[in-house]
């Protein structure tokens, strides 16, 4: 299994290097800036758990903007529940 500092590495690879270094000193300001960042780790994790699908309301849940909401679940998902 890929650490998230690989994952979210890999998803920068063929980006601007300027320009990810600055998203990467935003990222570490604060959670909020964090976690809307790294929304695209929520997508991949979905893409490889069906049983999210499988939820009452599918895939209805992610209507709307829920950057936050997706990137928690990505950690989730990545670490196992720490709470």
């Amino acid at each position: 299994m890929k650490s998230l500092q690989q994952r979210i590495k890999e998803f920068h690879h063929n980006r601007n290097q300027q320009t990810v270094e600055l998203k990467y000193k935003l990222m570490a300001g604060n959670e909020f800036t964090f976690y809307r960042a790294t929304c695209h780790l929520f997508y991949q994790d979905l893409h490889g758990k069906p049983s999210l699908n499988q939820s009452p309301l599918g895939l209805l849940r992610l209507a709307g903007n829920l950057p936050v909401s997706c990137a928690v679940l990505a950690w989730l998902l990545t670490f196992g529940n720490i709470l």
